[in-house]
């Protein structure tokens, strides 16, 4: 009885999987010519150097493998090369027999050998990972015998799904083993789901966490490599039985629509979502990869497809971006606002996320107090190219900080060398942040963020608000028990043209800085660059042991300089003390963070909130992401909420008015 079921099963496997391995072979097929037209210009060597056993002369595979170049890896390096000659529609050599027979040879070649470097990692990753196209491409010549069956599989064999789940399901194709193929399927879409609070993957609000414990924003490297790979897999088993099913395309539509469309300006990734990582070239691959997987959507997903083309507008060269509004990552502390001619983007901290900062990458030390409250603006994208090598760490655009020393001493080395400085904060990372009355409420146009502020002696109470063409950022109960000055810094970056200064204000590069006690200040980036850039400070000094200092400053981007002269502010500050801070806008909406239980105008609320009132509409949302039910009241009218939980706390309710 368990035989014929088994005999039925399998039966019913063939039929099911059976005619997907010709349509998915043939797209591997595809993406191999593609990915070994790389290899085009090693064809000559390759040629001259073919010995007849099917080795290679300047190839030693006796090298031990240790280090991150091996030598013996050129032998597939060759394989990709006289693969796409053989395979390539447009080769002159194509389905030559002399050139099968010696790709024949120097796969069955390296079957017999079956070179194992030192290095583990080239046997079961790197070699692999250089092996899988020429094996692609070589299938109809290794399928004459039964040796070359078997080395057709032979350099593929060392990896497992932990490893590589690519690298498991082409062998599946390459034998037809669907068990194996399933086994792999169901690894590589894994991630095409959304994690639970404070686990690695796609987040409910759209973003990305790597980490296994705490939420921390990496959209940019981790989320970007994610959707590239799940978009490859979902593009070489479409309308086969392996597809995507409606759910793993929708966590994918996530990831791309509510969480990478949103970060990308003008084609470059927001640093806020590098996860910390801060050089150029870093940022540059994030950004082609993002761009890349937009542009592969508007092709393969028909039914999202104008979502996809919207987000690219801004992103392709010549663009206009119409892809506007504001979001709140509730998961990750951060908000992005998006208008027709500027981004804007915050990230903060709690004790819920992971700040950005690391303890074993020199750079990522120095980006100590880039979760705390920084405010990125940028209108032509080039704003941040290169510039974060640029900056003074202490003094990062958004933030209150101390003017902690960065340049510390490394203990003399066993050589007895000098001691040299190092670029390091010298202190012990932050595993957390440090407040849970963090957060932000978005009504699709305006946004109320908070950022409870204690870190490194420095207490202080920041909202920022945002409305269409203005950023109003306030500071209340500024408190420092460090023995360093404190200053917040409305901004900091390069100097481009000149700027202006008048009795409330300053402006350079077409943005207006409206507000009282700003100070500017031109210096040269610091002295370990090779680029002596001026760089512009814009800053309030709150001075040392500084106690219920407060701040009020509007951020008014595409400003020209002709308009400056006369500007008023588009926000009211209504309150900025350490009980409620709010702003009315000309446009009639009124933002607020209520610290405490309190009242602002008609409305009343019993719990600390943050708070907008749009129209006939009010949104509200708990920083906490603690509170079940709040009270409120609204022109003379109680009403009881009760607030989302689980993946969806602190995201915001949207609550319509009645009027009397």
């Amino acid at each position: 009885m368990f035989c014929r079921i088994a005999l039925i099963s399998l039966a019913f496997a063939v039929a099911v999987y059976g005619d997907d391995q010709p349509v998915i072979l043939q797209r591997l097929q595809q993406k191999a010519l593609a990915a070994t037209s790389a290899y085009i210009s090693e064809l000559p060597k390759a040629m001259a150097s073919w010995r007849k056993d099917g080795s290679f002369a300047d190839v030693e595979f006796d090298e031990v493998g240790m280090e991150d170049n091996w030598n013996g890896i050129r032998h597939w390096d060759y394989l990709n090369a006289m693969a796409w000659a053989w395979a390539a529609p447009q080769s002159s050599n194509r389905h030559s027999h002399e050139l099968g027979e010696r790709i024949y040879k120097s796969i069955i070649f390296w079957h017999r050998v079956k070179p194992w470097p030192l290095n583990v990692w080239w046997g079961q990753v790197g070699v692999p990972r250089r092996a899988k196209y020429a094996l692609i491409l070589a299938y109809p010549l290794l399928q004459q015998s039964t040796e070359g069956r078997a080395a057709l599989l032979t350099p593929l064999r060392q990896t497992s799904l932990k490893e590589d789940a690519e690298i498991v399901f082409i062998r599946g194709v390459l034998e037809r083993n669907v068990r194996q193929m399933r086994e792999a399927a169901a690894h590589l879409t894994a991630p095409l789901q959304i994690a639970s609070v404070n686990e690695e993957g796609i987040q409910a609000d759209g973003n990305y966490n790597a980490q296994a414990m705490l939420q921390q924003n990496q959209l940019g490297i981790y989320g970007g490599k994610c959707l590239e790979n799940s978009l490859a897999f979902a593009q070489l088993v479409q309308g086969t039985s392996f597809a995507l099913t409606d759910d793993q395309m929708n966590a994918l539509r996530r990831l791309a629509l509510d969480g990478m469309a949103w970060y990308l300006w003008k084609g470059r990734i927001d640093l806020h979502a590098m996860g910390g990582v801060f050089d150029e070239e870093s940022r540059a691959a994030a950004s082609n990869r993002a761009v890349s997987c937009l542009r592969t959507l508007v092709d393969f997903d028909s039914e999202y497809r104008r979502g996809f083309q919207t987000a690219l507008m801004g992103n392709e060269l010549g663009g206009e971006n119409a892809f506007v509004g504001a979001r709140v990552y509730w998961l990750t502390d951060n908000v992005v606002v998006r208008q027709p001619k500027y981004y804007a983007s915050l990230q903060m901290t709690s004790k819920r996320t992971h700040p950005m900062a690391e303890d074993f990458v020199q750079e990522r030390q120095l980006g100590r107090y880039f979760s705390d409250g920084t405010l990125l603006l940028q209108m032509s994208g080039d704003e941040y190219k290169n510039v974060p090598p640029k900056w003074k760490w202490t003094r990062l655009p958004g933030t209150t900080l101390p003017d902690s020393p960065i340049y510390t001493q490394n203990q003399t080395n066993e050589a007895g060398g000098t001691e040299q400085l190092q670029m390091t904060f010298g202190m012990p990372a932050r595993w957390t942040g440090e407040s849970e009355f963090t957060g932000a409420v978005s009504s699709g146009l305006h946004v109320s963020a908070v950022y409870s502020q204690n870190v490194d002696g420095v207490q202080a109470l920041k909202a920022y608000f945002f409305a269409p063409g203005a950023i109003v950022c306030l500071g209340a109960g500024i408190t420092s028990d460090s023995p360093y000055p404190v200053e917040t810094t409305v901004e900091q970056r390069q100097l481009v043209g000149d700027f202006v200064e008048r009795a409330g204000g300053i402006w350079h590069g077409n943005v207006a800085y409206l507000g009282n006690g700003m100070m500017s200040k031109v210096s040269k980036a610091p002295s370990l660059q090779v680029e002596a850039t001026d760089m512009l400070t814009i800053g309030i000094p709150h001075g040392t042991a500084c106690r219920g200092k407060h701040y009020a400053v509007e951020i008014r981007p595409c400003v020209e300089r002709e308009r400056f002269t006369g500007l008023k502010p588009l926000g009211r500050v209504i309150s900025n003390t350490t009980d409620l801070q709010a702003v009315e806008f000309a446009d009639g909406a009124v933002c607020a963070v209520f610290h405490k239980a309190g009242r602002l105008g008609d409305f009343e609320t019993d719990t600390p909130c943050v708070f907008i009132l749009e129209n006939d509409r009010m949104y509200l949302a708990d920083p906490t992401h603690l509170v079940k039910t709040m009270k409120f009241s609204f022109r003379g009218q109680t009403y009881m909420l009760t607030l989302p939980d689980g993946l969806m706390a602190g995201s915001t309710v949207p609550i319509g008015i009645s009027h009397p």
